[in-house]
Order: structure tokens, then C-alpha cells, then sequence
């Protein structure tokens, strides 16, 4: 089974890889199984190699030309925008791309081209069957030692119609005014650039990796020239000229990317406007004062300038029609918003120094989806007619120095994710109840003493963070959906309202959080009902995982000292379970098993003065990585089966570092053999960072076993437990499930 698994694995759903493998496998031995599993992972396989060749020859010239961009350039790409820079007749390259999905060369997802690492490696041998020993007589070149032999030697074919230099895999290299002379006629893609290996929503550190970056690429004083005519994609980081070069033909370009160029200013030349350009980005372009017109750049689709710092003035925008992303954020000088044309879909003006959203944002862009205002230290209110943004999805002004939210934003239909977090909320609006589609709420940071009861209303939310709340006095009740509660640093919470999961709700698989760390002021109460619908929810996910096969999880972490009531096993003087027994009843499958631990600090910490970490101590901060149960199972003929359990602490915000005793619970579904045993041991312990002061313990610990039964048996009720340091294992264990919910003594149901 592994063996198949792993082959499918690197099949990667490919139907010719699949296809290939499946009939040169099919009823054969298991060493021929591992041989060839052994050769796909170093070299193509000649089986797979024969059925791709037989299917390429098929192919029509543009087929393949198609193929061997996407192999040799673009792994994964936009389909839409592969079809226009390539090809400037599109129907061609369309059927191409059809044809490519019908001969399983490609598949597409979400709008993306991707292709098989095996078809990828085949297509690149055939460009290097071209020719062996001279690259420029191929067509696409990406090794960075052919590159340079081509660049510096400026006679004989010119056969190359595609260049793709990875910056990071070269020393530097300084180019003559003729380094494209051998390759000018043909040339349609040029690309020197950094891969991007972090996303550029991580915004800080995408611009602290493009900082650490630097010029690879010298050029001459002189100017480059034998620039092609037919480029369709120029990319270039770190581009040292202050302007582009004077012989740049921008007739055919469709895509131009320059970030963290040198270049002053963006001007045509005298040239004609680039009018099939779809993509312009500049960004991280330090130096950048002035861009030129681009009312008759008409087929702009995508604008990126950010990090512009010198950019003060952006030209009116409102005839490129097609424009549909804006980036302008972190442009530090921008002294006003150009006018945006009516079909923008994102707009980020994150970091600028603007004091108030133009009217013409929120009264003319009916398309807009996403709307970044993040870091905006100017910005104080947001306009009542936001409302008429009716398509709006996303809005972030997280950070930003919001004082108040217009009521009109619980008209925002379509809403999805609300980022409020660092701002300077003194109330949240009870129009807030009315975002019916809102899924993601983050309040974080804010100075408001409570929540609107309307918030119960949010049907669709799933995720609630309040994170240095520290006003905060009582949570309301919550809506039932909710999946991800982060209330971390909330030092004058006292009091909650019910946050039971629904009775009749139908667990699909999730990972479900509810932390409370640091929530040193709540009451008593407050503690039995998180613990009470911890057990509800772990109960539900049980009966789910019987039901319907959904492994889901959960996991609590709430200031306190006892192991709640309903674990059938605790060890109230340490960390760990010795000599467990099984329940000696009518049970047919383990549908999971509840851990708890009580985790109680070595050290005194004023409360007071204790904050959430910041990106500069954030290592010092963190005490634990993680909380670890390992269970030795003993099975009837003394077999041992080891199993391990992690509270998975980095899947939620860190709580690794206590100043007073916190409960920790969490649930994992467990293999179907994972119970049958005769005996069985638990043993708690904190995962630490190589150096970390040891500065929290376990001293509480108890662990609760679930199990689907016989349904001529009565469903028990959780028992109250003993006062002995181990609990007797010869008590009743309550189990979960015939789809009736049990509550802990004392706590009512929903």
C-alpha cells in the first residue's frame, strides 16, 4: 500500500504519468515496485519517456512551442496571461493550450497552467537536444553558464527566443552594449530576476528579503543596444539605469517588471505608448519620482508601485479601462489618490499618508473586492457612503488610526474578512451584526469595554480574534459556528456568555481553537463553561468521526489549576498515567482520545506589565515550542504500540510562556487500532527551543478515552470524579455515541 501510495504520490494525478506507470506495474513483483519508484525520483523513466514522445510528435508546431515555454519557463503560470504574451494571435494559442489538456501535458487549476516535474525535465532535454554544445543555436536558454557564454560572445546563429536567469544562482556579471546583438531578432521573453520565496502579503519581510537582495547584472555606460523588437516579457530586477533604454520597443510588450530597479523615471522615449501592456511593476523602486501617462496604455490590467518612496504625483488612471489591481502602498510621499478607473478590483493604499478615503473610491468603484488601508497613521475615519461598495470581500485597516466605524458598514453585503486589529475602537456598532457573509473578525488591540449582543447574529463567522483587549470586561454570547476564538491578553476579561457549539451541528473535518491565555480575571463560571463546551465540542467531533469518517480537532487553553471533571483519568500530583485499563464494555471502534494538562510557571511575572510579544523579542518571549503526550498501548498477547500526541502549539498564537497556572485540553481522532489494548501509559511533557530556559512544568494531567458502542447499551453520563491522586480505571468511562449530547455535572446544554 505505501509503495502504491508513494507512486501515485509522484504521479501527482497526472493521468500520462499514471496511465504509463499503471500498465508497466500492473501484477508485477514489489522490488520491481521499489527500482522503479528509485528511478523516478533521480532520472526520467523510458516508459514514461515512450508514451510522452509518441504523443508529442503528434503535436502541431505551435503545440510544442507551447509546451517546451511552459516546461522551460512557466512551471505554473496564468493561463490568460500565458495565452497573450506568447501569441499575439490568441486563437492559436488557445487551441494550443486545449490541446496540451487533451494529451494530459497540463492541467489546470484555478485559472493556473501546471505541468508534471517529469514532462517538465522532458521538455527541457528536448531544447537541449537542440544542441549539444552550442546554446546559442537553442531556443530558450535558463542555465545561468550558457547564458553567459551567449550574452559575451556576439557572432554566429541567433537562434535563442527566450532567456530566464535565476539572479540568485550567479555571482555578477557585466554586460558589453553588444551582449544582445546575438540574440535580437527572435528574443520574446527576457527575465533577470529573484524567485520570490515569500509572498507578498507578508509584506514587512517581502520588502526586508528584497532589501537583501543586490545587483548581479553590471551594464555598460554606454547603453545597451541590438534590443529585440519582439519582446513580449521583460523582466529585470535591480535595473541599474535611471530611465529605460532609448531603443526599447514597447510595441509588442505585454508584461514589464522591474522591481528595485534605479530608474528615476518612467517616460516612453518617443516611442509609442506600449498599448498591449497588462502588467507594469516597478516596485520597490526607491529613486522613482515621475511616471509618465498612461491614458493610452488602454489594456493595463495590473499596476504595482509600491514601496515607491519618492513617488509624490500618480497619473490619472481613469481611462485604463482594464485595470483591475492597484497596488500603491507604502508610496511614503503620495499626496493624493489618482482617479481609478470603475472596474478596479483590488486597492491597496497600505503605509500612505492618506487622512480620509476619496469620495471617489466609495461612490464610483462597484467592483471593488479588496480594500487595503492598513498602516495608514492618518487616516481616522472611513466614510459612511463605504456602503455603496457593495462587492467589497476583504477590508483591512488594521493599524491604521480609526476611531469610530460608520454604521453604514453593516450594509457591506459581501463582506467576508474585517481586520480592525491596532486600531483606536472605543466602541464596535451594533450594524456590525448585520454582515451577514462576515467570516473573519479581528478586533485586535482595541480600547472598548464590550461587544454588541448582535454579534451573535453572524451566521458565517468562523474566526473571532481580540487579542490585548485589555478593557475588554465580558464577551457576549457568540455565534455557534465559530470555529477560532483567540481572546490571548484580555486582562480585565471576567465574564462570558454561552459559546456552545450547535447541538445538531455535523462536524466536516476542522482544527478548532478557543485560547484564553493570560485571561487571569475570569470568574469561575466563566472557566466551567469554556470547560463545558470544551467537552460538548469534543463529543460532537467524536460522534461526527463515527458518523461521517471527519478527523477533526480541537484545542482549549484557559487560565486554571483542575483538570475538569469529565476526564476519566487524571493524575492531580504529576505528569503522568501509569496502568491504565480499558472500560470493560460492549465497544466496537476508538473514536479519539481528550488530553489535559495543568502547566504551572517556575517564575513570578508582574501581569500587569506582561504583553504580547513584537517581531524584536519575539524568540526571548516564548517559553515552550509545545506540549507532548507519549502513550504506550499493551495489547493482549504483550505486544507495544507507541503513539504520540501534540497539542500542535504553533497552530495558534503562541502561549508558550506563563506567569500563572493555565489548562490546556485538546482532542485528536486516533487510529482505528489505536485502543485495543490491555494496558496502557500516558506521559506529558513541554517541548522547549535548544537553549530556552526551562520555565513551566506539568503537574496536573488527565486523559479521557472515547469510544463508539454497542447501541443496546445505555449512553452513561460523565462521572464525578474520586479524590484519589489516580483515578480508579475500573470506574465507568463515559463514551460518546449514539448521538445524544451529554453535558458535565452542573452544566446545562445549549
Amino acid at each position: 500500500m505505501q509503495l502504491s501510495e508513494a507512486v501515485v504520490h509522484h504521479a501527482k494525478g497526472n493521468p500520462l504519468v499514471l496511465s504509463s506507470l499503471g500498465y508497466h506495474l500492473h501484477r508485477k513483483d514489489i522490488r520491481v515496485w521499489e527500482d522503479k519508484l528509485a528511478k523516478l525520483k533521480h532520472d526520467l523513466d523510458k516508459d514514461i519517456l515512450e508514451v510522452f514522445t509518441m504523443n508529442y510528435d503528434d503535436l502541431e508546431d505551435t503545440e510544442k512551442n507551447a509546451f517546451l515555454d511552459i516546461a522551460c519557463f512557466f512551471g505554473r503560470c496564468n493561463k490568460d496571461l500565458f495565452q497573450q504574451t506568447l501569441y499575439l494571435r490568441c486563437f492559436y494559442a488557445k487551441w494550443a493550450i486545449s490541446r496540451l489538456i487533451d494529451r494530459c501535458f497540463i492541467n489546470i487549476s484555478n485559472k493556473d497552467i501546471r505541468v508534471h516535474e517529469l514532462l517538465q525535465k522532458v521538455g527541457r532535454g528536448i531544447v537541449c537536444n537542440e544542441s549539444f554544445d552550442d546554446p546559442w543555436k537553442r531556443t530558450r536558454l535558463w542555465d545561468p553558464d550558457e547564458i553567459y557564454r551567449v550574452l559575451t560572445h556576439y557572432k554566429g546563429p541567433k537562434e535563442v527566443q527566450a532567456i530566464s536567469l535565476d539572479l540568485s544562482k550567479i555571482r555578477e556579471m557585466t554586460l558589453s552594449c553588444k551582449a544582445f546583438k546575438r540574440v535580437q531578432d527572435k528574443l520574446r521573453l527576457l527575465k533577470f530576476y529573484y524567485p520570490r520565496r515569500i509572498p507578498r502579503e507578508c509584506q514587512i519581510f517581502h520588502r526586508l528579503a528584497v532589501q537583501m537582495t543586490q545587483i548581479k547584472i553590471h551594464l555598460p555606460e554606454q547603453g545597451l543596444k541590438y534590443l529585440s523588437k519582439d519582446l513580449r516579457i521583460l523582466r529585470w530586477d535591480h535595473y541599474t539605469y535611471k530611465s529605460l533604454p532609448s531603443n526599447l520597443c514597447l510595441g509588442k510588450l505585454i508584461e514589464l517588471r522591474m522591481p528595485c530597479s534605479h530608474l528615476e523615471e518612467l517616460v516612453w522615449n518617443g516611442f509609442q505608448p506600449p498599448v498591449n501592456l497588462k502588467i507594469l511593476d516597478l516596485s520597490n523602486s526607491v529613486d522613482l519620482a515621475r511616471v509618465t501617462d498612461l491614458s493610452e496604455v488602454t489594456n493595463l490590467e495590473v499596476l504595482d508601485l509600491s514601496s515607491c518612496g519618492k513617488l509624490k504625483n500618480v497619473p490619472s488612471l481613469e481611462y485604463c479601462s482594464k485595470l483591475t489591481k492597484i497596488d500603491l502602498s507604502f508610496c511614503d510621499n503620495l499626496c493624493r489618490v489618482p482617479k481609478i478607473p470603475k472596474n478596479v478590483e483590488e486597492l491597496s493604499l497600505r503605509g500612505t499618508v492618506i487622512e480620509k478615503v476619496p469620495k471617489s473610491i466609495c461612490e464610483h468603484l462597484r467592483q471593488l473586492v479588496k480594500l487595503d488601508l492598513s498602516d495608514c497613521k492618518c487616516l481616522r475615519r472611513l466614510p459612511s457612503s463605504i456602503k455603496n461598495c457593495k462587492c467589497l470581500v476583504e477590508l483591512n485597516l488594521r493599524r491604521s488610526q480609526l476611531v469610530k466605524l460608520p454604521d453604514s458598514i453593516g450594509e457591506l453585503d459581501c463582506l467576508q474578512y474585517l481586520d480592525l486589529e491596532g486600531c483606536i475602537l472605543s466602541e464596535i456598532p451594533h450594524s456590525i451584526g448585520s454582515l451577514m457573509s462576515l467570516r473573519k473578525l479581528n478586533l485586535t488591540g482595541n480600547i472598548f469595554k464590550s461587544i454588541p449582543a448582535s454579534i451573535k447574529q453572524l451566521s458565517e463567522l468562523t474566526d473571532l480574534i481580540l487579542n490585548g483587549c485589555v478593557i475588554l470586561q465580558c464577551l457576549p454570547e457568540l455565534p455557534s459556528c465559530l470555529q477560532h476564538l483567540t481572546v490571548q491578553c484580555c486582562t480585565s476579561l471576567e465574564s462570558v456568555q454561552s459559546i456552545y457549539t450547535e447541538v445538531q451541528k455535523e462536524y466536516e473535518a476542522s482544527f478548532e481553537i478557543f485560547n484564553f491565555a493570560y485571561c487571569n480575571q475570569l470568574n469561575e463560571d466563566a472557566y466551567h463553561k469554556i470547560m463545558g463546551d470544551a467537552w460538548l465540542r469534543i463529543q460532537r467531533m467524536a460522534t461526527s468521526l463515527f458518523n461521517q469518517g471527519f478527523q477533526s480537532r480541537a484545542r482549549f487553553c484557559v487560565p486554571g489549576s483542575e483538570v475538569p471533571e469529565w476526564f476519566s483519568y487524571q493524575n492531580k500530583r504529576g505528569s503522568s498515567l501509569q496502568a491504565i485499563k480499558p472500560p470493560h464494555r460492549n465497544i466496537t471502534e476508538s473514536l479519539g482520545c481528550a488530553f489535559c494538562v495543568v502547566v504551572a510557571s517556575k517564575e513570578e511575572i508582574d501581569h500587569e506589565d506582561f504583553a504580547a510579544p513584537d517581531e524584536e523579542n519575539f524568540d526571548t518571549w516564548i517559553g515552550f515550542d509545545d506540549i507532548r503526550c507519549e502513550c504506550k498501548f499493551i495489547t493482549m498477547n504483550g505486544h507495544q504500540s507507541d503513539l504520540h500526541f501534540s497539542y500542535m502549539l504553533h497552530m495558534i498564537d503562541d502561549v508558550g510562556k506563563i506567569g500563572s497556572n493555565h489548562v490546556f485540553v485538546w482532542y485528536d481522532p486516533s487510529p482505528k487500532s489505536g485502543y485495543c489494548f490491555n494496558e496502557a501509559t500516558f506521559e506529558f511533557c513541554l517541548d522547549y527551543k535548544h537553549g530556552t530556559p526551562r520555565t513551566c512544568e506539568v503537574i496536573k494531567c488527565g486523559v479521557h478515552l472515547l469510544f463508539a458502542k454497542d447501541d443496546n447499551h445505555e449512553q452513561p453520563r460523565p462521572n464525578k470524579r474520586s479524590k484519589m491522586n489516580i483515578v480508579d480505571p475500573d470506574l465507568p468511562l463515559s463514551s460518546c455515541l449514539t448521538g445524544q449530547l451529554n453535558a458535565p455535572d452542573g452544566l446545562p446544554l445549549p
